[in-house]
């Protein structure tokens, strides 16, 4: 079962709160959900969208085809009427259905509200109430939900909201068309960042900085909120200089720390990566991408921050660069980024984008995640003599130097971004400088020991390739071919992607960038060269159909082309940003 539901409105009428509504209801029900939101960047005045996808096996993507479109407003039926399915319903109201579309389901939604008691404050809970009839879904489960959350309002309002999602409920049974019934115990229903929280929570953050900057701004809202809950301090910065430093200063004393921007926030973050590193401090970045450079547009989608990344700060020096494929990998990678980057001393990217920070997935469990905090010092030892220091940047087999928290007897010990001799004190000496560049270096043969392997699926003599988010869409539109994802992006254990290749013939890499970033690290790193590129750089992530459609030009040509395949949208092509232009009526 596979079936799609999308709400359309004006910014502010409530498109994205019924999407969640509708996606926690079916997540009650046990089905697997996948929830997407698009919206400008305006807070009044532009046009938003929120499909619902529901199906009964794992989904990680958004489709371009939905079943039922509840439209709010006259823009809402415009923008998405070419997305209907042929046997698709379109809820509208009376006062602008065209009544052109045998497909329309247009009623007298005021006076609908009016006579079951209620106000047009409402009118989104009459058009779920609908919704449910039309599949046969249980009021029950609407009503209870909303008990939770109107609750605090008052009886009054609840029953109230109780009287218009019955009033629906019966109109959508009535015209009832398909079948979805509870099959299953509950799922969570949660998005990319607050999975990426609680992940952190797991593994026991205690300290973030943030300012805020879409989309990473819902992470550091979402960690405000568990604030006097959990021994957990979180701190809204006044810029992105000082929340990366109180991040590393947080790391530095002994505490799970990390701090989270988007790509123009990053970019002021890059000096202090540095410190950092020299320092050997942990530190866990969180960056969500949107589309650049500068403001670009901020609350869409693109995977081009990734040379931002390998290249932030100056000189040499180690890093690790996640790029979670999925929200319940959200959840397990942010965990495990606080895990490496204490174990190994170094900085830890977490490269998300907009489409996998603000969507919203089931999850079927949120196990624990083992902490792990490599060579930490906590325990007093024995007090150092005077004018001594602890040998903190230590030359040790596997580059990685005790660290003794600050207050440790006989652990006192300087960071700083200087260069450094083993005790901490700074030096210009030509030996001491190549020594502990040699040590930091030395981590790397560990970290590729630990790296994770390509997620391999499917087989044939053609690759398809994905990086993060776009592993869903790419999987699901590639199914025909061996499927191949990366989800540790950097550094690239050589002997570990070429296992992942072998047997194939031709590589088709798919991108959410103008440039085929991924595809040119890949091959620096390992010698592997796409035969053909796609690549879409609209503001949007690919969708399924969209995938499956590039392969088959591709095979025509035996998925080979020399010039990467540009991908422009094929639908849904009006700008959310100014519906005032299309003059819809």
């Amino acid at each position: 079962m596979d079936f799609t539901i999308k709400v359309g409105a004006a910014a502010g009428e409530g498109a994205f709160v019924t999407g969640k509504v509708l996606g926690k209801l079916f997540a009650r029900g046990g089905y697997h959900v996948f929830g997407y939101p698009e919206y400008p960047s305006l807070i009044r005045g532009g046009h938003n969208s929120y499909q619902v996808r529901i199906s009964d096996g794992t989904i990680e993507s958004p489709r371009r085809e939905n079943n039922i479109i509840l439209v709010l407003n006259p823009d809402a039926y415009a923008f998405h009427i070419e997305t209907l399915a042929k046997d698709g319903v379109i809820i509208v109201d009376k006062s602008f259905a065209p009544g052109k579309d045998e497909r329309e389901l247009a009623l007298p939604i005021a006076d609908l509200i009016k006579e079951a008691g209620g106000d047009m404050r409402m009118k989104n809970t009459l058009l779920v109430g609908v919704t449910l009839g039309l599949v046969g879904y249980p009021l029950e489960m609407l009503e209870q939900l909303l008990e939770e959350i109107f609750g605090s309002k008052g009886e009054e309002v609840v029953n109230a909201n109780k009287r218009v999602a019955r009033a629906g409920y019966e109109i959508g049974k009535d015209h009832k068309k398909w079948e979805i019934v509870p099959k299953g115990e509950p799922k969570y229903y949660i998005a990319g960042n607050e999975a990426a929280g609680l992940g952190a929570l797991s593994a026991g953050l205690r300290f973030y900085s943030g300012y805020p900057m879409t989309p990473a701004s819902s992470l550091l809202h979402f960690l405000i909120s568990k604030r006097g809950k959990l021994p957990l301090a979180v701190v809204q910065s006044e810029d992105e200089i000082a929340a990366i430093n109180q991040a590393i200063g947080a790391a530095y004393a002994g505490v799970r720390a990390m701090t989270g921007s988007s790509g123009g926030g990053f970019a002021l973050m890059t000096e202090a990566v540095g410190l950092a590193a020299l320092a050997e401090i942990p530190l866990v970045v969180y960056l969500a991408q949107r589309t650049g450079p500068s403001t670009g547009m901020p609350t869409w989608t693109e995977q081009a921050d990734l040379f931002q990344v390998l290249g932030a700060s100056q000189g040499e020096f180690l890093r690790i660069v996640l790029a979670p494929t999925s929200i319940p990998e959200n959840y397990r990678l942010t965990g495990e980024a606080l895990n490496l980057a204490e174990k190994y001393q170094v900085p830890v990217f977490v490269l998300v984008d907009k489409f996998l920070a603000e969507s919203n997935a089931t999850l079927d469990s949120l196990p624990p995640i083992p902490i792990e905090r490599g060579p930490i010092i906590l325990e007093d030892m024995e007090e150092l003599p005077l004018m001594k220091r602890y040998p903190r940047y230590k030359d040790t087999e596997t580059g990685v130097s005790p660290r003794p928290v600050p207050g440790v007897r006989g652990g006192y010990h300087i960071g700083t971004s200087y260069e450094h001799r083993e005790d901490s004190f700074t030096t210009e000496d030509f030996d001491e400088r190549k020594k502990q560049v040699d040590k930091r270096m030395r981590k790397l043969a560990h970290i590729l020991n630990e790296s994770y392997p390509p997620i391999v699926e499917g087989n044939g003599r053609v690759a398809v390739v994905a990086w993060g988010s776009q592993k869903g869409p790419v999987f699901e539109g590639a199914k025909k071919y061996k499927r191949i994802a990366f989800n540790w992006v950097y550094p690239l254990d050589k002997e570990k992607v070429k296992k992942a290749f072998e047997g194939v013939e031709r590589i088709v890499v798919f991108e959410n960038n103008a440039t085929g970033l991924f595809s040119k690290l890949l091959y620096m790193e390992t010698g592997i060269k796409p035969d053909a590129l796609v690549l879409k750089y609209t503001g949007r992530q690919f969708f399924p159909e969209q995938v499956e459609h590039a392969l088959e030009m591709l095979e025509e040509k035996d998925f080979q082309s020399p010039d990467p395949i540009r991908y422009e949208e094929d639908f849904e092509k009006y700008e959310f940003y100014a519906p005032w232009r299309y003059k819809v009526k």
